[in-house]
């Protein structure tokens, strides 16, 4: 498999699973289910699934740790919290 083709591969599932763990109660019981979904399918190795996994897990972390209402891009998310030269 080409190298792009494998990348597409393995961050295409760690992207719709982090979705779905972001949006579940518990995050790591809904990696660890995604997982073995994957483990199941022939046309995943061990060593994609632990890409995915290492990818689903740094970002379940990376979520966690922020707090609420913060924003990933380093713009506040509410004109309260914003720089009078921001705010129109």
């Amino acid at each position: 498999m080409r190298r792009d083709d494998h990348l597409f591969k393995t961050m295409s599932a760690a992207r719709l699973c982090i979705a779905e763990c972001l949006k579940a109660s518990s995050p790591h019981d809904s990696l660890e289910k995604y997982l073995v979904f994957l483990l199941s399918d022939p046309q995943w190795s061990q060593a994609e699934v632990g890409e995915v996994e290492a990818v689903v897990r740094r970002a379940i972390q990376a979520a966690g740790s922020q707090p609420a209402g913060a924003s990933n891009c380093g713009w506040p998310l509410s004109s309260q919290s914003a720089p009078s030269v921001m705010r129109s």
